[in-house]
């Protein structure tokens, strides 16, 4: 059984391969005519609206045209001309403790969420997250190399990983063939800290040290791409500004640009493991430490990108303005308290539009899974897309989920953001690499509204309930 909201929904036996019952009419209209689940989009003659509400999620339905010049409402219309970032993929990060929550469902449901996460007829995930060693939502605290004084990574393994996060990502790939994953170190190993423990400290700053770091994560690189698991870049320490309860490591801007200037860039210049190195991820209002690392003519040269998160979101702005041709991500979209309602669902809206509209070209929520507790290991209980409800083999997918998807199913890789003109503010247009126009919009705003929305000399109502989520789709040509 799958929850939809607060309503449990039983799946039927003869269509647990392909039934998704989230999806609402235009879905079951596909099972039954055998043509798949958005056949009728692709045979309509004009643009469609898939709207999610508290009552109902994933309704596509015709756009109606307006009637009469005054309809009363807010305005909007895409403007294509007006072009921005190149968007390049959304997804999540994989967790120890979501694989273990998804090993309490039966094969056929756990096979189904994984098809709802990653299938292009899903939310289309194709641009994740992974922990290098351990992180907040790891089962215990560990690193891939343990050995105090293996300067030489003689004992650096992938033996944990192989039993959680490597199965959890070969079963992403399975629905999701061209699936990216980029690493960030919670911590290095702690033999190379100057406290000598995964919680806090910093990095030991001897060239020994910095050495056998810099070749630790482009072995991380190596060893799976060996595995052909695809690693296109490294975010060099999670959180640097945070001493945490869990793994963490600080490090100010000058650690940065001597690590990344003479001991990782040269590494992976030397090795070419096939990954970019990123600023990231950066959880702090601090423009003067990218300005301190971006301006460095030893250390910029091998930086690729800058990852944001939390408080580095006050920053990735003036970022994209003073560096224009940096390539931004948002890295970790809000954990929020467990309450996994449509508060956290309006509060990641407006992440994800002031991310976006700021010039990131990739968003990452957080855990895609994780069970009804919520909790870490140290104890905070947070959010997730999908709830595993222990001990019932049911799952209920959370209004973060539909909010996530109504962004990523549709916004197709090498996606272009254009700008938008009109009174309603609310919404982020695409233009798709087949000539297709996506726009995405919510309603948060306490009461229903309707939006004027015009389009190639067409006028059309988007009727948008309070607490609500619509991408509306206008095709090539329509």
């Amino acid at each position: 059984m799958i929850d939809a909201g607060n309503k449990e929904i039983t799946i039927p036996p003869v269509s647990t391969a392909i039934y998704r019952p989230r999806k609402g009419i235009a879905v079951l209209l596909g099972m039954l005519l055998g043509i798949g689940f958005f056949a009728p989009l692709a045979q309509a003659a004009g643009p469609t609206v898939t709207l999610t509400t508290r009552d109902q999620v994933w309704t596509v339905s015709p756009l109606a045209e307006a009637e009469g010049a005054s309809t009363p409402g807010h305005s909007l219309e895409p403007q294509p001309k007006q072009v921005f970032q190149t968007m390049d993929g959304f997804g999540g990060c994989f967790n120890e403790l979501g694989w273990t929550a998804l090993q309490t469902l039966s094969s056929d449901a756990r096979q189904q969420v994984l098809r709802d996460l990653f299938a292009p007829n899903g939310a289309n995930f194709n641009y994740c997250r992974m922990p290098i060693g351990a992180n907040d939502y790891a089962l215990s605290w560990y690193s891939l190399d343990d050995t105090p004084g293996d300067y030489s990574l003689d004992h650096f393994s992938l033996q944990r990983d192989q039993v959680f996060l490597i199965p959890y990502l070969r079963a992403a790939i399975a629905y999701q063939p061209g699936m990216r994953i980029w690493g960030s170190d919670w911590s290095p190993p702690i033999w190379l800290k100057t406290n000598d423990a995964y919680n806090g400290g910093t990095l030991k700053m001897d060239k020994q040290s910095l050495t056998t770091y810099a070749a630790y994560l482009c072995r991380y690189v190596q060893e799976y791409r060996k595995l052909g698991l695809n690693v296109v870049s490294v975010h060099v320490q999670n959180e640097p500004f945070s001493e945490q309860t869990f793994p963490s490591c600080h490090l100010d801007a000058e650690q940065y640009v001597t690590f990344i200037g003479s001991y990782l860039g040269p590494q992976f210049a030397s090795a070419k493991p096939g990954a970019d190195i990123w600023l990231g991820t950066i959880n702090g209002d601090v423009f003067p430490f990218i300005t301190r690392i971006m301006d460095d003519p030893v250390a910029s040269p091998y930086i690729a990108g800058a990852g944001f998160q939390w408080a580095g979101q006050k920053i990735i702005g003036p970022t994209h303005e003073k560096y224009p041709k940096l390539e931004l991500m948002q890295t970790e979209s809000e954990c929020g308290n467990g309450s996994n309602d449509w508060g956290a669902a309006a509060h990641t809206w407006d992440l994800i539009h002031h991310y976006i509209t700021n010039g990131a070209s990739r968003y990452n929520y957080w855990n895609m899974v994780l069970d009804e507790t919520g909790l870490s290991t140290w104890g905070w209980r947070q959010n997730a897309l999908i709830t595993v409800l222990r001990g019932k083999h049911k799952v209920r997918y959370n209004p973060e989920f539909y909010l996530m998807e109504h962004l990523s199913h549709f916004v197709q890789l090498k996606a272009v953001r254009i700008g938008t003109s009109g009174d309603w503010n609310d919404a982020l247009a695409f233009r798709n690499p087949d000539g297709g126009i996506v726009v995405l919009t919510a309603n948060f705003t306490g009461a229903d509204t309707s939006v004027r929305l015009s389009w190639q000399g067409k006028s059309y109502s988007l009727k948008l309930p309070n607490i609500s989520i619509a991408t509306v789709e206008l095709p090539a040509g329509s």
